[in-house]
């Protein structure tokens, strides 16, 4: 039985991605992802990418698995132990929004034509992912 404070809040007052990326001493990892040898180099992909959320349109992950069972919903989640920030309702939502939404292609070379061309194909801009669930960029 845990009470308030028990668990570090990480994300309380965190900066996010692309704030960071805009200041004048940041220094990206490198290994920008240039090319697809396999299909297994998509991993390469930020998280914060566009390309990253295209690759994964259409496809269960072990994430969106969790939401679609309804294991973020608040009985499981709290019986489970769930972080906060995992819990609710949108997440079910957004895990039957991905799986329902096209893939961006199904073998190598249309992943290397849809990702690598340098736009962004259609897919959202990180600042519109970068919002809380009231809609407010952090």
């Amino acid at each position: 039985d845990l009470k308030d404070g028990d668990l570090p809040d990480v994300a309380w007052r965190a900066v996010p991605p692309h704030h960071l990326r805009r200041h004048p001493r940041f220094e990206p990892l490198p290994g920008a992802v240039d090319g697809l040898r396999t299909a297994e180099d998509v991993r390469r992909f930020p998280q914060s990418s566009w390309q990253w959320e295209a690759v994964h349109a259409g496809r269960i992950t072990t994430s969106s698995a969790v939401a679609a069972l309804g294991l973020c919903e608040a009985g499981p989640a709290a019986v489970l132990g769930v972080p906060p920030g995992m819990k609710g309702r949108h997440r079910a939502a957004e895990a039957c929004r991905r799986c329902r939404a096209d893939p961006i292609a199904t073998d190598l070379d249309g992943m290397r034509e849809a990702l690598l061309r340098g736009d962004e194909g259609g897919w959202g801009r990180e600042e519109e992912r970068d919002t809380g669930e009231d809609g407010n960029v952090w």
